[in-house]
């Protein structure tokens, strides 16, 4: 009877712990979500730009929207292991935004690039930057 109090306790304790690590995950994530976004209104309003929190290593540079997805997503700088678990983010080796070349871009396919499994011929894809050296309404 005390060993199955121990199994029944350690199963407890184990279950808690992982749903505990699963809350702080999601947490975490939408924090990320809102921190981005208001570094992105930031930079878009005041042409300021600031990493999402102090100690971040990126910093959003565009915004990308497919209306028909309901595809909504801010970009960030350099795609680091670090930055793509926040959100789709560019290559550094591929062209910046506003410069002549390929902007590469670079995401999760379970997550960040999910929807695009529903884009069709005809999607109108807008991509956006307030910086004044690049472009800084949609184009399609």
């Amino acid at each position: 009877m005390k060993a199955l109090r121990v199994v029944a306790a350690i199963a407890l304790v184990a279950g808690l712990a992982l749903t505990s690590r699963a809350a702080y995950l999601h947490l975490k994530a939408n924090l990320a979500s809102v921190l981005i976004h208001r570094a992105w209104n930031a930079e878009a309003l005041r042409g300021e730009s600031r990493p999402p929190w102090p100690w971040a290593d990126t910093h959003p540079i565009a915004r990308l929207q497919i209306p028909r997805l309901a595809y909504d997503e801010i970009v960030l700088e350099g795609a680091t292991p670090r930055s793509l678990a926040f959100g789709p983010a560019r290559l550094l080796s591929g062209a910046a935004p506003g410069e002549p070349g390929n902007l590469v871009l670079a995401g999760h396919r379970t997550s960040w690039f999910k929807p695009l499994a529903g884009i069709a011929l005809g999607c109108v894809i807008a991509a956006t930057s307030c910086k004044p050296s690049t472009w800084c309404s949609p184009r399609t």
